[in-house]
């Protein structure tokens, strides 16, 4: 499975990191972990 997370605006690093690691933590994203592999890319739009 695939996700895009599209940025209306620049971030740095940091705030990239963190909004990944909050990706991961969705209830969803963790049901889904279970049996399937999720490939995450973060645009800037």
């Amino acid at each position: 499975m695939r996700r895009t997370v599209s940025l209306d605006t620049p971030l740095e690093a940091t705030q990239r990191a963190r909004l990944a690691e909050i990706c991961e933590k969705t209830p969803v994203t963790l049901f889904i972990k279970r049996d399937t592999r999720i490939d995450t890319t973060m645009i800037e739009r």
